[in-house]
């Protein structure tokens, strides 16, 4: 993969500089590495189909690929990503518990929703001050083409009742709100919730909080307040490295402890950054062997803004 839009005469192999960090981390880890990593500042990439952005069942590929000639039992993933599927989560998951006993998420960004779900079945997530993970409350199709927490769908419909039970009259105030709700839609918001709770205080309990005595009540408290969205108001909602350490007691690795670690990490965040920012890719699941699934559009659209605007002519000049 070569940059779009370098200078005349000066090629950069996107690959070769990426690949090259992944190994630069790895040899002060000691450990494998794998990039899982999503273009967040382009969305319009993927914007004909916007579920190939996110964390989706196409994803176990990526990562069968880029872990199939990693042997050993440990292994470290590098998380860049806005969420997605729980189910898709649940299934790479398996496939990397499957394989490696011990498991680290790397997040220099972001690591949002589902994506957030997929750093806590690690046995620590490594990060700074940058990094953010976030609230786990699945968000429902409202039907409009956008999505609603499902907390707020089931408090809305509370709200409801309570007020039609109070003054029936104002049913045609409510009415077209109501109507938007389809026969299963409160049910399904219930089940959302109980499966995004359910996978976090499973992994938690398995990996993360292996061996402490309260293993059990400790991992289903910290996937209820993650799953609460009264507790953070809005889906995206920084969720940092201090709350991890000092709120949940999540197993952490504070790259601010490790500088040549964190230079490492920064470094290799800025070379996937330069890779989306140059290039049609979207997607990038690779370890630095270059075992890699990269997901990439055509770049027409984009090469064409990049060509310099046509100049008017010049003004007539005067007759002498």
């Amino acid at each position: 993969m070569v940059a779009s839009g370098a200078p005349k005469g000066l090629q950069l192999d996107l690959d070769v500089v990426r690949r090259q960090k992944i190994a630069d981390v790895e040899a002060l880890t000691k450990r494998p590495l794998v990039v899982y990593a999503v273009d967040v500042m382009n969305p319009q990439k993927t914007a004909s189909n916007p579920i190939q952005s996110l964390l989706n069942f196409g994803d176990k590929d990526g990562f069968v690929e880029a872990t199939r000639r990693l042997d050993g039992t440990k292994l470290d993933v590098l998380i860049q990503s806005m969420g997605g599927l729980a189910e898709a989560v649940e299934s790479i998951v398996a496939i990397l518990r499957g394989k490696y006993k011990s498991l680290r998420f790397i997040v220099p960004s972001v690591a949002k929703s589902a994506a957030t779900m997929l750093a806590l079945s690690g046995d620590m997530v490594v990060g700074s001050t940058t990094t953010e993970l976030g609230p786990i409350d699945p968000q429902m199709p409202t039907g409009r083409g956008g999505y609603a927490p499902a907390q707020a769908i089931l408090d809305q419909f509370d709200t409801a009742t309570a007020a039609l039970k109070k003054d029936p009259a104002s049913m045609p105030a409510w009415l077209p709100i109501l109507q938007q709700y389809a026969p299963s839609l409160l049910q399904e918001c219930k089940n959302r919730q109980a499966l995004s709770e359910k996978l976090v205080s499973t992994w938690l309990e398995t990996y993360m909080f292996k061996g402490d005595a309260n293993a059990h009540d400790h991992a289903q408290e910290v996937a209820a307040k993650l799953n609460e969205h009264n507790i953070w108001l809005a889906h995206g909602r920084r969720v940092d490295l201090k709350w991890l350490k000092d709120d949940a007691k999540v197993k952490v690795l504070d790259l601010k402890t490790k500088p040549a670690l964190a230079a490492a990490v920064w470094g290799l965040h800025l070379a996937i950054g330069i890779t989306f920012s140059s290039s049609g890719a979207f997607k990038i699941v690779e370890n630095s062997k270059g075992d890699a699934l990269v997901g990439a559009v055509q770049m027409m659209g984009l090469q064409l803004l990049q060509q310099p605007m046509p100049q008017p002519p010049p003004p007539a000049l005067p007759p002498p």
